[in-house]
């Protein structure tokens, strides 16, 4: 092999380098708008059926914070569910899936998901819509919402204790 041959072989395989990267690039949005728009259409079904089943959507896309502490160092975050619904004295978040997670809402990102939604947001329910198949799911966590809704009765106790015997107080001495 001559120079202009092992020239011409390394431009032809940084050419093949080159056109691989810009195709992969290309794919790879032409993926992410296949599942953004898959996401949307199944948003909007999904609105359809929480208004047919009596819920009022409060918010879309609702945004919450949540704080992560790794050896001492306190992390912030955000996460964003599909929607903030209620209906009557009730409000739930919702999360909705349209792929194959849709599926199996019982499978490990999924449901880490929804704990998580649960424990942020800390409605009185957590919905799962599952898009194609039209279905709303409640989700519980027991063990969870045990601890959830002890802690909401006692303080709501403990805030009614305070202000009335902050009313007391203000009566003896007046």
């Amino acid at each position: 092999m001559d120079k202009l041959q092992i020239i011409f072989l390394i431009a032809a395989f940084g050419l093949g380098i080159l056109i691989y990267r810009v195709l992969a690039v290309y794919f790879k949005k032409l993926r992410g708008k296949k599942y953004y728009k898959r996401g949307q259409k199944g948003e909007v079904k999904a609105e359809k059926l929480l208004k047919k089943a009596g819920w009022h959507i409060i918010k879309r896309q609702p945004k919450k914070k949540g704080k992560l502490v790794l050896d001492g160092q306190e992390l912030e975050y955000k996460v964003q569910a599909d929607f903030l619904v209620e209906k009557g004295k009730i409000r739930a978040i919702v999360e909705v899936k349209t792929g194959k997670s849709a599926l199996k809402p019982a499978t490990g990102k999924v449901r880490r998901q929804l704990f998580e939604y649960y424990h942020l947001y800390q409605e009185d329910k957590l919905i799962f819509v599952d898009a194609p198949a039209g279905k709303l799911v409640e989700v519980a966590f027991p063990e969870a919402g045990t601890i959830n809704k002890f802690h909401r009765i006692f303080w709501f106790i403990a805030g009614n204790l305070t202000a009335l015997a902050s009313i007391y107080l203000l009566i003896e001495v007046l």
